[in-house]
C-alpha cells in the first residue's frame, strides 16, 4: 500500500496485509517516553540523579473516535481486539510500531432522532 496522504488520515491500524483507515471523526495524541531501570534514581548524599535508561522513544498513542454508529464501533473495537497490533501514524513522518491496547472506553451518546452514537477512546502503548 501507498502511504496515506496526511492531509485526510493520520493514522491507520493494520489488519492482515492491509492498513485500515479508521472513521472520519478521528483524533489522536502521541507521545513517547523512556523506559528507565529501578535503579534510575538520585543520590540521597550527593543529590546526583543516575540514570540507567533502558530504551528511549517509546510511543504511546490516544485514539478517539468520535460521533461514530453502531456498525463504525464494531469495526473499530475488532481493529484494537488482537493482543499485538501494528499501528501506523502521521508526526511529521510516518511511524511504524506494534502496540497493545492498555484501556479503553465507549461512550453512549443519544441523539435526538434516536439512534444512538458513540465515542470510542483507546490508549495504545509501544511493545
Amino acid at each position: 500500500m501507498a502511504d496515506p496522504t496526511p492531509i485526510t488520515d493520520y493514522i491507520y491500524i493494520k489488519s492482515g496485509n492491509n492498513y485500515i483507515a479508521l472513521p472520519q471523526n478521528t483524533s489522536f495524541q502521541a507521545r513517547w517516553n523512556d523506559l528507565d531501570s529501578e535503579e534510575t534514581g538520585r543520590s540521597a548524599g550527593t543529590g546526583v540523579l543516575n540514570r540507567e535508561r533502558i530504551r528511549a522513544c517509546v510511543w504511546e498513542v490516544d485514539v478517539e473516535c468520535s460521533f461514530i454508529s453502531d456498525s463504525d464501533l464494531i469495526s473499530v473495537r475488532s481493529l484494537f481486539s488482537p493482543a499485538e497490533i501494528t499501528v501506523k501514524f502521521w508526526v511529521g513522518e510516518w511511524i511504524e510500531v506494534s502496540m497493545y491496547g492498555a484501556r479503553g472506553s465507549i461512550e453512549a451518546i443519544g441523539n435526538p432522532n434516536g439512534t444512538p452514537s458513540w465515542n470510542f477512546s483507546i490508549s495504545l502503548t509501544q511493545f
